[in-house]
């Protein structure tokens, strides 16, 4: 063998052995690959099964301890730490270590904002890779360890695990680390659910307690109070408050609230109406938000802020919820949700408002009810009391029919509302013209001397006045329905309260103006003095005023003797006295006759002068209307014009003086009347004086009454028995008016125009007057 064929085969010997050393490099590296990927199977079935159990852990307790196991015996990582973030996401706590990291590191501590790589991690959901083999860094793990790995746990927190060698961290770790962190925050999440469900349920649990709590409520206070615990112990809203709207005041006003609400929230801005804080949620009814609540005062709030939702409760008020905030800006659509997110749901909180408005309605119509039912029992008791005064005043009614004289009406009154009524004590006072005061002249039922310790006439301050002087002042009536009153007492307060009186009501007895005193009734219980009650007795008062001057109207027209007052007057605000110095003339009156529906008619002549220049200054004249021509008889003119219960010739008969005679000329005036020989003369006189400034008296004289009927006076008292007042009226007005004469001077349609009737029924009047006149005339006794 030549050498070229050894040198030959001596390289292809190292040609085969080359190959054969690298056959056998790729085959131990295949080997190596085929084991490292069976190894890296391995891991993710142990990883698998690791998640299986994550996802199966029922606190995050749990899931912090099977993240170390995993971490530390699936992935080989013997430094392993989990961070779990609190509520508001303001700072990272450890929830767990493992004893390798805490024997090189010791117990890891909080991590608030800052630039940790555990904060930087969580604050930008990014995984960070530290794998340099550099140690030294300023603070955490990463200054004692050169390798590390932080994952974010979504807002749960952050894994982080940590090793002494270099290059640790390869792309299979990372990779397995991220799938562990992947797992670790969907078992976090189902934990989360899982506590947000219980929570839920145990909410919803608790609302329907509360609603069988607020289906029992009875009053506003019960259902606040009630909402309030409710939000507070079962949705764990510590600030809750609510507030209900004050009809009476028009302000919204705490009704019920927490203790921290009671401590933090400013109640004075948040229900003021012009900060349109909870007033915006009542009158707009919807939910308001917003971002800084007002503290209170004097409130240790470590400078925290507070968010607060406000929901709308119908008419009735609204909710007021609150919670700590903590955004560095604040968010102007602060949502409900935002509110609540540490404590319930929106819906549930939602859900409790609609409870409570519902409730609040119902409360409402219970408390409706019932105030009805009182009400109701109330105008019972009422309706009862006013059918009993009823029958009380139509036997009153009966008694003054049958009554002679202003003492058998007083004293008819006075028995009949403490006998047959329900009043302690009732007395009359008469009124005294002169010193403007009321005298005691009849009473009944207990006066136990009451009368005897006061005295109506004596003047005294406003403070000390009675009812009986201030009734007889203001000539309004006045009640009283609680004697007490504030101390320290008036003395008729006093002596009222020692006899028994709890109430009291003073009526003004007054007819057409003119004053005849006060009714001043007593009860023994408060508040007797009702809106009915008091009408009922008001109009007593006006038909005992009413009785009272007819009775003297009647002795001045009918008894046997009268007295005869002459006057003589000069005032320009009576027309009849005016019109004498304006245009020039002389009047005389001829009848005053009363109208049956208030006022009088008055026929008057004239004398020396046109009709136009009379009839003129009576139109502008006060207290005169419709004035009218009758006739003229050369240079005398009859007229007829109306007045009221104020004039001249009203205040006269309104005082029970019937005029006689009547003439004027040059501004001045005499006039004489005729007066029950029972009345009081002093005392109208006075009456007159104060009332015309320039008055004097000229004579009085004492007349006996002719009552035989063939006397003008007996005639004329004998007609006035046996018509009525319309008759009468009819039958005075046809004959002034010229009627009767021949021709007539005025026809049956003219007169019934002056009187507002129709013609027919003012022939029916007529006829049936003098009907009775000529019945007065022929028939024989």
């Amino acid at each position: 063998m030549s050498g070229q064929d050894g040198d030959e085969q001596t390289s292809d010997r190292d040609m085969i052995q080359a190959l054969q050393a690298e056959l056998r490099e790729t085959n131990e590296g295949l080997l190596a690959l085929t084991l490292e990927r069976e190894e890296h199977e391995r891991t993710l079935t142990a990883l698998h099964e690791s998640s299986r159990e994550l996802l199966h852990a029922e606190t995050a307790e749990d899931v912090s301890d099977l993240i170390l196991e995993t971490t530390n015996e699936v992935l080989g990582l013997p430094g392993v730490g989990v961070y779990f973030a609190n509520e508001d996401g303001t700072r990272l706590s450890p929830a767990a270590t493992t004893e390798y990291v805490e024997n090189r590191f010791g117990s890891l501590s909080s991590v608030s904002p800052d630039d940790s790589v555990a904060w930087r991690s969580f604050a930008e959901q990014e995984t960070i890779v530290m794998d340099d083999g550099m140690t030294g860094r300023d603070e955490g793990l990463e200054a004692a360890f050169p390798s590390g790995i932080w994952l974010p746990l979504s807002t749960h927190g952050v894994l982080v695990a940590v090793s002494d060698g270099i290059g640790v961290f390869d792309a299979d770790k990372r990779q397995l680390a991220g799938l562990l962190a992947a797992t670790a925050e969907a078992a976090l999440d189902r934990v989360e659910q899982e506590k947000r469900r219980r929570r839920r349920e145990a909410q919803l649990e608790g609302l329907v307690e509360a609603t069988g709590e607020l289906l029992g409520a009875e009053t506003v206070r019960e259902v606040c109070d009630t909402v309030v615990e409710t939000a507070e112990s079962a949705l764990s809203l510590p600030i809750t408050m609510v507030a209900v709207y004050d009809s009476e005041t028009g302000t919204l006003r705490p009704r019920a609230q927490t203790a921290m609400a009671e401590t933090i929230v400013d109640a004075e801005q948040m229900f003021d109406p012009q900060a349109e804080l909870a007033w915006q949620a009542f009158a707009e009814k919807r939910v308001t938000v917003h971002d800084e609540m007002a503290v209170a005062p004097g409130a240790d709030a470590d400078g925290d802020t507070y968010g607060v939702a406000i929901l709308p409760l119908g008419r009735h008020g609204v909710l007021v919820i609150g919670s700590r905030t903590t955004d560095d800006v604040h968010d102007e659509r602060l949502s409900l949700a935002r509110i609540l997110a540490a404590s319930t749901e929106p819906s549930l909180a939602r859900l409790l408002a609609t409870n409570a408005e519902s409730s609040l309605d119902r409360a409402e119509r219970e408390c409706q009810l019932i105030e009805r039912d009182e009400r109701l029992h109330e105008q019972n008791e009422r309706l009862t009391r006013l059918n009993q005064i009823n029958d009380v005043i139509r036997h009153i009614d009966q008694a003054l029919v049958a009554a002679d004289s202003r003492t058998a009406i007083e004293q008819a009154v006075c028995t009949q509302l403490t006998t047959a009524g329900p009043y302690t004590f009732a007395w009359i006072g008469e009124y005294d013209a002169v010193h403007d005061a009321v005298a005691p002249q009849e009473w009944g039922g207990a006066n136990d001397g009451y009368l005897d310790t006061i005295d109506p006439r004596e003047k005294a301050d406003s403070s000390e006045r009675g009812p009986t002087e201030r009734a007889n002042e203001t000539q309004e009536p006045q009640v009283v329905e609680d004697l007490l009153g504030e101390p320290p007492l008036p003395r008729w307060r006093r002596e009222a309260l020692k006899r028994g009186y709890r109430a009291c009501i003073a009526i003004p007895l007054v007819y057409r103006e003119m004053r005849y005193g006060v009714l001043t009734v007593y009860s023994d219980r408060l508040e007797t003095f009702g809106d009915l009650e008091r009408t009922v007795l008001v109009e007593l008062g006006e038909t005992i005023a009413y009785a009272i001057n007819a009775v003297e109207s009647k002795k001045a027209l009918v008894s046997d003797e009268f007295v005869e007052v002459e006057i003589e007057i000069r005032d320009d605000a009576i027309p009849f006295l005016s019109v004498t110095a304006e245009v020039g003339c002389a009047v005389e009156l001829e009848s005053v006759v009363a109208r049956s529906d208030g006022g009088y008619r008055v026929f008057f002549t004239t004398h020396g002068t046109p009709l136009e220049p009379v009839l003129e200054h009576m139109e502008r004249a006060f207290a005169v209307d419709d004035t009218r021509f009758i006739s003229e008889n050369d240079e005398e003119c009859l007229f007829e014009c109306t007045v009221d219960e104020s004039s001249f010739f009203g205040t006269l008969l309104g005082h029970g003086a019937v005029p006689q005679r009547f003439r004027a000329e040059g501004g001045e005036g005499t006039i004489a009347v005729a007066l029950p020989e029972s009345a009081d003369v002093r005392l109208f006189i006075d009456t007159i004086q104060a009332t015309y400034d320039h008055s004097e008296l000229l004579a009085r004289r004492e007349q006996p009454r002719e009552r035989d009927r063939q006397t003008k006076s007996g005639f004329t008292a004998d007609m006035d028995e046996i018509l009525t007042d319309r008759q009468r009226e009819v039958l005075r007005t046809a004959y002034e008016s010229g009627f009767f004469e021949s021709p007539r001077e005025r026809t049956g349609s003219e007169i019934s125009d002056a009187l507002g009737v129709s013609q027919p029924t003012f022939n029916n009047h007529l006829r049936a007057a003098q009907r009775k006149f000529f019945e007065l005339v022929f028939e024989s006794d």
